[in-house]
């Protein structure tokens, strides 16, 4: 499969599966948004996985924190093509 020239955002994927989500969306030339609650580790993990890949702080229990999201993800790449609501607590 290739996602060349799709944008996809995965939600807490600074750490575990949804890092390894991200992964796989850019080892198939997706754009990736990394998103997760921490700015910095966001930052990192994007950096670490490459290509065309930003981290973008968001919580997603807070409404306003989403609609930045998407704002900030469409501002970059100029659409939203898949979004995967990994995040999550237990």
């Amino acid at each position: 499969m290739n996602f060349e020239g799709k944008t996809v955002i995965v939600t807490g994927s600074a750490r575990g599966i949804g890092r390894i989500i991200a992964e796989k969306f850019a080892s198939l030339k997706a754009r990736v948004v990394i998103s997760d609650l921490d700015q910095e580790q966001v930052d990192q993990v994007a950096s670490e996985i490459g290509g065309e890949t930003i981290g973008i702080k968001a919580n997603v229990t807070d409404a306003g924190d989403i609609e930045s999201l998407f704002e900030k993800a469409r501002e970059k790449f100029g659409q939203i093509d898949i979004v995967v609501n990994n995040a999550g607590i237990t």
